[in-house]
């Protein structure tokens, strides 16, 4: 920020408030500011553009503002002259900010979160609310200072008075806001084992200007395995340096299971932190057995690494607790020749004093969701998986192989592969794979179709 030219102005438009009864003789507007003179027809006349080409040799020698304002007008036949003066001075009050550009997050919320305060105008300020601001995702792509024209002293000589700061000297930035857009996916696959499975994902975000996101979700992973959930994250409730997330789902194992959960939570967006608390109600479908969980988690964001730690007590005949730790990284590779490389590595501990407790969902097989592989509930005390891609192509088009690879202490060691395309079309991005375990023969491969739209 410190290399942005120096760009303060003062819009005088009250200057163009005619008196009525000329107001129908006047054709063109003339306007003299020294030795500068300019002319143009009344209805293509721009004030605001006028004044930064008149004021641009004040800006240019450094002056923190530069004013531009009438002194005198004279009519003469149809033709209004505008005589004109120019203020400036080393020191401005900065009282209020402003946003413009593609932003999704009303102007009041993200000067909250800059902590604005009133300050003396420099540019070292000015850098400082932007690097801020590029911490909230609002690149600054340019800056200037409006001095409301209807004050008269807006500026003082020596160090400012407190008076200054009602002088409506607003610091306005131009940002592109880099922010999730609302998403939706859907996805239908077909195994032979499994038949017909689907998934559909919808998130909202940036509702209301308050950066709320909603999340919907269904899936159906085999004939009697169904699953629903939705969950709210708001980053700011009520302006709180902390956000609130609350959850819900609903999932169907197999025919005799199903499990009821909710959850609620704060996070820390800036640190990427998030700590819960949550409740899982199961029972069978003939109402004999219900068990209960009490579930507390933690999750933090550090460089491309994701940590996970989620515990929790398990109520039936007998209390029992159990824990799971997790660790996720994604490394994006790039490669020459339009080639990119995609690794995601993951890692779980789980411990129960249970032996019939069922507590986490791991891939066994592989690690993606959908794509020849099932997911099921198990317990163990270490598991590994790898997920790889490697795209070659555009955003347009691309092409890739995949490759899966999962360590598991209890079911041994499992892989599996494929290959896929995706291609850019007007409704959104389509995608289609196929993938099969290591050592299945071809009919056991999965076919999968999807299409992603961002708005």
């Amino acid at each position: 920020m410190a290399a942005l030219p120096l760009y303060i102005l003062i819009l005088g438009a009250q200057a163009l408030d005619l008196p009525s009864e000329h107001t129908g003789d006047v054709a063109w507007i003339e306007v003299i500011c020294g030795e500068d003179r300019v002319i143009q027809y009344r209805d293509s006349f721009v004030w605001d553009s006028l004044a930064r080409f008149m004021l641009f040799d004040a800006v240019d020698s450094g002056y923190a503002f530069a004013s531009l304002s009438v002194a005198r007008s004279e009519l003469k036949g149809d033709t209004l002259t505008l005589y004109t003066k120019i203020d400036k001075g080393p020191l401005v009050r900065v009282a209020s900010l402003a946003f413009s550009g593609d932003r999704r997050t009303n102007s009041s919320l993200l000067a909250h979160l800059l902590r604005f305060q009133p300050f003396v105008y420099s540019t070292a300020k000015v850098a400082e609310l932007a690097d801020v601001l590029e911490g909230l995702d609002c690149t600054v792509l340019d800056w200037e200072i409006l001095i409301a024209p209807l004050e008269n002293r807006v500026f003082e000589r020596g160090p400012p008075k407190d008076d200054t700061i009602g002088s409506g000297a607003r610091l306005h930035f131009l940002i592109d806001e880099a922010r999730s857009p609302n998403r939706i996916t859907a996805l239908l696959g077909y195994g032979d084992e499994e038949g017909f499975v689907g998934m559909a994902d919808f998130l909202l975000s940036n509702l209301f200007g308050g950066r709320r996101e909603f999340f919907f979700s269904w899936q159906r992973l085999a004939p009697n395995n169904v699953n629903f959930a939705a969950s709210a994250r708001d980053p700011y409730p009520f302006r709180l340096p902390f956000g609130i997330e609350v959850a819900g789902a609903f999932r169907s194992f197999d025919e005799s299971t199903y499990h009821l959960e909710a959850s609620g939570g704060i996070f820390i967006t800036p640190a990427s932190f998030r700590v819960g608390l949550g409740y899982v109600y199961e029972q069978d479908r003939s109402g004999l057995t219900r068990v209960s969980k009490n579930l507390a988690s933690t999750r933090m964001s550090v460089g491309p690494l994701l940590v996970g730690v989620r515990a929790g007590e398990r109520r039936a005949e007998e209390r029992s607790a159990y824990l799971k730790a997790s660790l996720k990284a994604g490394l994006p590779i790039p490669l020459l020749w339009g080639f990119s490389f995609w690794l995601e590595p993951n890692a779980a501990f789980v411990t129960s004093a249970d032996p019939l407790l069922e507590t986490e969902l791991i891939p066994v097989g592989g690690a993606r969701t959908l794509r020849g592989y099932t997911e099921e509930e198990f317990r163990s005390k270490l598991a590994f998986w790898l997920r790889q891609e490697l795209r070659w192509g555009s955003e347009s088009l691309s092409l890739y192989p995949l490759f899966d690879v999962a360590l598991i202490e209890v079911t041994g060691f499992a892989a599996g592969y494929g290959a896929g395309i995706t291609v850019a079309t007007p409704i959104g991005r389509l995608e289609l794979d196929a993938a099969l375990p290591w050592e299945g023969a071809w009919y056991d491969a999965k076919l999968h179709l999807s299409v992603g739209a961002e708005f």
